[in-house]
């Protein structure tokens, strides 16, 4: 089975909110909204693409050692990942969003808020 990949621009004009895309994002991780492609401004967004129907996200790469590549990240993966840091921090604590969400830091910060029920900086959040 699979479904629809929908790229999201995540920075300049247009950008959705941090909670908008959150919002997205929770949608992407319970299967019920389709998968999410974070992109920046400065990227072309494909339409129209499929994944797997366990793929939550597809998440493109620094690029630091060749070209960037895309990954396909699973719901179990990137909540795996929040429970771990959970877990080393001994609860789930409360995140600030300061990094851009077309990577996987930023996007892993959302996913954290999103199991604890925070909000990844509240109203501010827009700002950062």
């Amino acid at each position: 089975m699979t479904r629809t990949l929908r790229a999201v621009q995540v920075s300049g004009r247009g950008a959705p909110d941090p909670l908008e895309l959150m919002a997205l994002l929770r949608g992407a991780l319970t299967s019920s909204g389709d998968a999410l492609m974070p992109v920046a401004a400065s990227a072309a967004p494909r339409d129209g693409l499929t994944v797997p129907r366990s793929v939550a996200v597809v998440i493109e790469t620094s690029g630091s050692t060749d070209a960037p590549k895309r990954v396909m990240l699973s719901t179990d993966a990137l909540l795996a990942g929040a429970a771990a840091s959970s877990d080393a921090l001994g609860g789930p604590g409360q995140w600030l969003l300061a990094l851009p969400t077309h990577y996987i830091a930023g996007l892993q910060v959302l996913v954290r808020s999103i199991r604890c029920r925070d909000n990844a900086g509240g109203a501010g959040a827009r700002a950062l």
